[in-house]
């Protein structure tokens, strides 16, 4: 990456939430309210009194720390400056309703890998999913009809000889429950990032129809 690159990504939403000021305190609080409790939106009302909860037991140990109310605090997090939050109004309420932003999400994950929650992602999935990728683009860019015929057959062999064992021994080879954990650990993670992917999306599309509709409204 080059100088300008790096400076253009540290004006990224994620960046901007890991070099805040405060940033303990808000991305502890926006793991405790989403991430801990698996939740894709919140309504402000129980957000604030997270938040309200939250601070309180912060102001035991810092009581000059954090002066300003949730209120206040979830109105900086979600204006333009920082977009460390969505607010929105949901079709079923009149009550505002918040969600992480991409930008949040990819610095929860992030900070989530340092810490090492994820290091239960093992070696042995990590290597599978790797080695599994290589196959497929070497038997999908060959152009060689006996390469092509070759590796099926291997397959097939392979397929076939599993067949034979479990009908000689009766015996269905499974994962354990380590390898049950590292494969499940490894979705949730993929999973995390995809999730962050699609609201950077959809906040792209809702900034380009907002263009489009000032750009419309300036021509009439």
């Amino acid at each position: 990456m080059t100088y300008q690159e790096i400076k253009i990504l540290l004006e990224h939403p994620a960046a901007g939430l890991l070099r805040s000021q405060n940033a303990a305190m808000v991305l502890g609080f926006l793991s405790h309210a989403f991430k801990a409790q698996h939740r894709a939106t919140l309504p402000e009302g129980q957000l604030r009194a997270l938040l309200d909860a939250y601070l309180e037991d912060l102001r035991h140990d810092d009581p000059e720390g954090y002066p300003m109310t949730s209120v206040q605090y979830l109105g900086i997090w979600c204006d333009d400056a920082h977009r460390f939050l969505r607010k929105f109004y949901s079709e079923d309420s009149n009550e505002p309703v918040f969600e992480l932003t991409s930008g949040s999400e990819k610095a929860l994950l992030w900070m989530e890998q340092l810490q090492g929650n994820t290091g239960f992602v093992g070696t042995e999935s990590r290597l599978e999913s790797i080695f599994a990728g290589l196959e497929d683009i070497l038997k999908n860019t060959t152009t060689d009809v006996n390469v092509r015929i070759q590796q099926l057959q291997t397959d097939a062999a392979r397929i076939q000889e599993e067949i034979d064992r479990i009908r000689a021994t009766g015996a269905v080879p499974i994962y354990t429950p380590v390898q049950v954990n590292e494969r499940f650990a490894l979705m949730v993670s993929t999973a995390r990032e995809l999730l962050g992917d699609f609201r950077l999306v959809e906040e792209n599309f809702k900034r380009i129809a907002q263009e489009i509709a000032e750009h419309h409204a300036k021509l009439y």
